[in-house]
């Protein structure tokens, strides 16, 4: 529990700069992933913003749901923090990177909680990312492959950037 609470407010501070800092470009984007052969899957909705002409930082709340080792059923919910490279391009901006996902189940009823009979699991899980941005005039697209905790399965995904 400790060491969720610290990684959640080392993301906060670092959102804190993210929104702060000196950027190019902000933006706002839904979108969702599944674990190559299906067993997790998720959505989230981030706020991803460029700090110069070749780094960017995204911001996401998370939720997904999966099979844990035991093959039973989790759903978790959370926040990630990630760090890019790009290479600048106008149009179609490849990019790599790496990511952070603070989280934890919500299996639980209140009920159980209250009484001690179930008990919630806190993860914390490292990622690399690659991807490529495709900007089609205010529409952009982020397809992206990312691998949690550096394991053997590939997690697809895209992203949508919202008007906000």
């Amino acid at each position: 529990m400790k060491k969720f609470i610290i990684s959640s407010v080392l993301l906060f501070v670092t959102n804190i700069a993210l929104v702060n800092s000196n950027e190019r470009d902000r933006s706002t984007y839904i979108g969702g992933f599944e674990e190559d052969g299906g067993e997790r899957s998720g959505v989230e909705l981030s706020y991803m913003g460029e700090s110069s002409n070749r780094l960017a930082s995204k911001f996401s709340v998370v939720l997904y749901t999966g099979k844990n080792n035991e093959e039973i059923e989790d759903k978790f919910g959370g926040m990630s923090l990630s760090r890019y490279y790009h290479l600048n391009q106008k149009y179609i901006n490849p990019y790599f990177g790496i990511g952070l996902f603070l989280g934890r189940t919500f299996n639980c009823t209140l009920e159980e909680e209250e009484e001690g009979d179930c008990l919630e699991n806190y993860t914390v899980v490292t990622y690399p990312e690659v991807g490529i941005l495709i900007k089609l005039g205010e529409l952009h697209l982020y397809p992206f492959v990312r691998r949690y905790d550096f394991g053997n399965e590939n997690t697809f995904g895209f992203n949508l950037k919202l008007g906000i």
